[in-house]
């Protein structure tokens, strides 16, 4: 079995977020965290795309060759503009570009979720599927411990992992 590494984590804060989560001022010291914590053995990674951890991750990858697979809950323009060019600072577009590109298209996959379903629960749900389907799974998650804002979340997505018992490591943003 293939050794997955699947990432969860949180998006860069908006300037005017009231209480701080992931400040772009951490963003170099949490890509190295991203980095150190992807286990030499990983053969696949997984996850969504949006600024923030979860590019900090798949440049990590790419930059060890691990393949990735990138699962979107919108076509890529929509979630380029809902999820990763959002007033957070930093150049997230190029990077998402460059990414989203260089994944060859059976890697690259974008969910239909019906009318009224949380398109990001979808993704989460769709990530922990493909995940347990290629191989023996694990979580890095950038994540600040808190509930969040309900389904579709960081902290939705670990402890869905957790009820699987798979091992999630996680890195203080």
């Amino acid at each position: 079995m293939s050794r997955v590494v699947l990432f969860t984590g949180h998006r860069i804060d908006a300037p005017d977020r009231p209480k701080p989560r992931f400040p772009a001022s951490h963003a170099a010291h949490a890509a190295q965290a991203i980095a150190a914590a992807i286990p030499d053995e990983a053969q696949i990674g997984l996850s969504s795309a949006a600024n923030g951890g979860d590019i900090l991750f798949l440049e990590a990858c790419a930059a060890r060759a691990i393949p990735c697979h990138i699962i979107l809950p919108f076509p890529s323009e929509e979630f380029l503009r809902r999820s990763v060019a959002t007033e957070a600072p930093g150049d997230w577009e190029a990077r998402f570009r460059r990414l989203w590109s260089n994944t060859p298209t059976d890697r690259r996959h974008i969910l239909t979720v019906s009318e009224g379903a949380n398109p990001y629960a979808a993704c989460n749900d769709a990530l922990l599927v493909l995940a347990e389907a290629l191989g023996t799974p694990e979580v890095i998650a950038l994540w600040d411990g808190q509930t969040g804002d309900g389904p579709g979340g960081t902290a939705d997505l670990v402890a869905k992992a957790r009820a699987r018992g798979w091992p999630v490591t996680v890195i203080e943003p």
